[in-house]
């Protein structure tokens, strides 16, 4: 066997014995013992073995604006024999964490000569959640078709109603895209209020209501 394969400093006892095969006979044993180097010289890093691939593409839990995911602790062997090797996690989450999109996990392996190498993994997580608008998931709908009669006299008449509020899992934002705020003036006729809610992820969900307007003159 290669010197380098054991870990101590010397290498076992071997016995060699001498006689012939009657029990009765005499045996002679000697013993020999052979020093190897005190120090263990290292040249080669640890090797890993069960990470993951540098990039792990996973979507978006529901509800949330990560991914939940486990992965398996790599191993590590030390081609060099200088004794065992430790696999510590030094950079990113454990193993069923939420991981967002970019985050990076990173094992390192340490031998007994202080000798090190490294593994790590970026996680690409895909959103796959639209905005709500409609009332659910803690959004504000709508509000329904509003008939309004204009004052006597005019053809039109000033509106308040409470705009919708989209929500989402990353992060959202609620815009006008057609129509009139609140408060505004409305002319005689319907008017399309179209609200858009749009996510970090670009996805998008629309809502729209309508705004009646009746002319009334005095006769």
């Amino acid at each position: 066997r290669d010197l380098h394969s054991f870990p101590t400093r010397r290498l076992p006892i071997f016995t060699l014995l001498a006689g012939d095969t009657v029990a009765s006979d005499p045996v002679c044993t000697s013993e020999y013992c052979v020093d190897v180097s005190a120090t263990c010289v290292a040249n080669t890093p640890p090797v890993l073995s069960g990470c993951q691939p540098s990039t792990v593409s996973r979507n978006t839990s529901p509800g949330l604006c990560c991914a939940t995911t486990t992965y398996a602790t790599p191993t590590a062997t030390d081609p060099d024999f200088c004794g065992g090797v430790s696999v510590s996690r030094t950079a990113g989450a454990a193993s069923g964490s939420c991981f967002a999109n970019g985050d990076v996990v990173q094992f390192t392996a340490t031998d007994a000569t202080s000798v090190t190498s490294q593994c790590s993994w970026t996680y690409a997580v895909t959103d796959v959640e639209a905005p709500r608008i409609d009332g659910s998931n803690g959004s504000t709908p709508c509000p329904p078709d509003i008939d309004v009669n204009a004052p006597l006299g005019a053809c039109s008449a000033t509106v308040n109603y409470t705009p919708p509020a989209a929500t989402d899992n990353c992060g959202v934002t609620t815009a006008l895209t057609s129509g009139l705020a609140s408060g505004s003036v409305f002319s005689l006729g319907t008017t399309t209020q179209t609200f858009l809610g749009t996510d970090t992820s670009g996805l998008t969900r629309s809502e729209e209501r309508r705004v009646g307007k009746e002319c009334r003159s005095r006769w």
